[in-house]
């Protein structure tokens, strides 16, 4: 049995589940969780936690608050020393056999003081390590978040990509394309067609959403808020993790701001998306690019109110075909990998 210590990005959803389901494919080895925010969440799973400030981004009114960005990130610059000697402890308590960070800040530093290597496992890093053709029109926001990624997040020694499109890294000694890391509740899930779509927008006022959705012939079942309310066609659902896979599986389609990992989960499913990214969210606008590239679903903006959902029901039909008919590619696991690399 090997001993890994696992940071995580807190701020949204998707980094801590693709890490409970690596973790929970490494059964047989002892993890220690690093990491603040949603993180806390592995103890109701069994797992210890190491309690580790989150250098997260902060979104208001459906886009990035660069400002509180920002100024979050500074006020964890000035007691960023301390808190690396802190993990840095950890490690020499824990004595790892491999550290791994799913964009978590500070592991990798604590990592590098004592000479240890560090692999990152996440998704981001496929718009700094591999080649591809940006989505036009995101200049600025391709600038800025692939700037703050090199300037935060560029100290692992190993770089391991999850992604439901193929794609080539640019040193691939030093950078590993996967297939999506799907949940054991996903993989077990059967597809079914409820005739209602799922929406999973956070960075979007639920007024917001009842004017893009209310009054339409198609029943919305909603997540993001806390909310729990049955208002006409729309219906508001809190936070429950059987409850949103279940609503999942019967969705026709899934309106999400393009977040990876639910990108992958609905593919595997079958279920075509309608993408509408945070504004300077840079990988949701990427991913919502390859997505709508491949036909599985479409790049939105909800901007542009009705008529967006209005156009991609009428594209629907096409985009459910090729939906239907995605399969993972390639071979492997990421899981798969750490543990080559936890054997030497």
């Amino acid at each position: 049995m090997g001993k890994i210590l696992y940071g995580v990005m807190g701020d949204s959803g998707g980094h801590l589940s693709r890490s409970l389901a690596i973790a929970r494919q490494l059964e047989g080895h002892e993890i220690l969780f690093v990491g603040g925010g949603r993180v806390g969440e592995v103890t109701r799973h069994g797992y210890q936690l190491v309690k580790a400030p989150m250098l997260g981004t902060e979104v208001r009114g459906g886009r990035v608050d660069v400002t509180a960005t920002a100024l979050n990130g500074l006020r964890l610059a000035l007691r960023r020393g301390a808190i690396t000697e802190r993990l840095a402890g950890v490690i020499d308590e824990f004595d790892p056999d491999l550290i791994v960070t799913d964009y978590e800040y500070f592991l990798p530093l604590a990592a590098r003081k004592r000479g240890r290597p560090c692999i990152s496992v996440d998704r981001q890093h496929v718009l700094t390590n591999c080649v591809y053709s940006s989505p036009p029109g995101h200049r600025f926001s391709a600038l800025l978040t692939k700037g703050v990624i090199r300037a935060t997040h560029m100290r692992a020694s190993r770089y391991l990509i999850s992604s439901f499109a193929p794609m080539q890294p640019v040193d691939a000694e030093t950078t590993e394309i996967f297939p999506p890391v799907l949940r054991r509740e996903v993989e077990g899930l059967s597809p079914a067609a409820g005739g209602h779509g799922l929406v999973y927008l956070y960075g979007i006022a639920p007024a917001r959403l009842r004017q893009l959705l209310g009054g339409r012939a198609r029943r919305f079942i909603i997540y993001g808020h806390d909310l729990e309310s049955e208002e006409g066609n729309l219906s508001f659902r809190r936070h429950s993790v059987d409850g949103f896979l279940a609503d999942l599986a019967g969705a026709d389609y899934v309106i999400s701001h393009g977040g990876h990992n639910l990108i992958s989960e609905a593919l595997h499913l079958g279920k075509p998306l309608l993408c509408c990214p945070i504004a300077l969210e840079y990988e949701q606008y990427f991913n919502a690019h390859l997505l709508q590239a491949a036909g599985y679903g479409a790049a939105g903006d909800i901007r542009r109110g009705g008529a967006m959902v209005d156009d991609f029901e009428a594209a629907l039909p096409g985009m459910a075909r090729a939906a239907a008919a995605y399969r993972p590619w390639g071979q492997g696991t990421i899981a798969a990998r750490l543990e080559q690399l936890i054997s030497g």
